[in-house]
């Protein structure tokens, strides 16, 4: 009798718990019943199903509170678009045009033509080779002095100190007068690095031997 005392008072323990937690309360009754202590802590591990429906619920509230934030956005947007379409055709009217048609004319984004930058072989075309293939003499030549001037600048060092920028005629006739030799360190926006003059197809014309 002691037994069925203890096992009827685990089950409205287990059932009491199971309530609390939106479980079956009938069915956790027996566990506790049959089951006594075991079927208590079982059910006190379990979930709190209550907790887990407000929770969808509140998460649900929110998706439709933003579902209809974004809905009336797109509203006031269409709103905008079609005030500011009829203000533009209504302005079209008074001035006799039809920006649509202009618009529609345009071209296209990819239809621009991109700017060219020099690639790497280009860049690497003003460096001395350590090899150079034979070519005529003329290729070698100094530019004429009737040839249009280039408009690169450049940056040079002198006694650890870089100078600059200097167009490149007057970086040639440096080098032309003898005020800077080989050895002397450049750079221009063309090359990756600080290099000697002599390794420089353009300037090594210039320099004084």
């Amino acid at each position: 009798m002691e037994f069925l005392i203890i096992w009827f008072i685990c089950g409205v323990i287990a059932a009491a718990i199971a309530s609390a937690k939106g479980r079956n309360v009938v069915g956790w009754f027996f566990g506790g019943f049959f089951l006594g202590l075991i079927g208590i802590v079982i059910v006190a591990c379990l979930s709190n199903k209550k907790e887990e429906e407000k929770y969808r619920q509140q998460v649900a509230q929110e998706n439709r509170r933003l579902r209809e934030k974004l809905d009336q956005e797109r509203l006031r947007s269409e709103a905008f678009r079609q005030h500011v379409a009829g203000r533009l055709d209504s302005h079209d009217a008074q001035l006799g045009v039809d920006t649509r048609s202009l618009q529609a004319a345009l071209p296209g984004p990819g239809q621009f033509e991109q700017p060219k930058f020099p690639l790497p072989d280009e860049l690497e075309s003003l460096f001395v080779n350590d090899t150079p293939p034979a070519a005529p003499a003329a290729a070698s030549a100094p530019p004429a002095p009737n040839s249009k001037p280039s408009g690169r600048q450049w940056y040079f060092e002198r006694n650890g100190e870089s100078h600059g920028p200097v167009l490149e005629p007057e970086l040639l006739g440096m080098f032309d007068d003898g005020r800077l030799d080989g050895a002397t360190l450049v750079w221009t926006e063309a090359l990756s690095e600080w290099v000697a003059a002599k390794r420089v197809k353009l300037l090594k014309p210039h320099i004084q031997s």
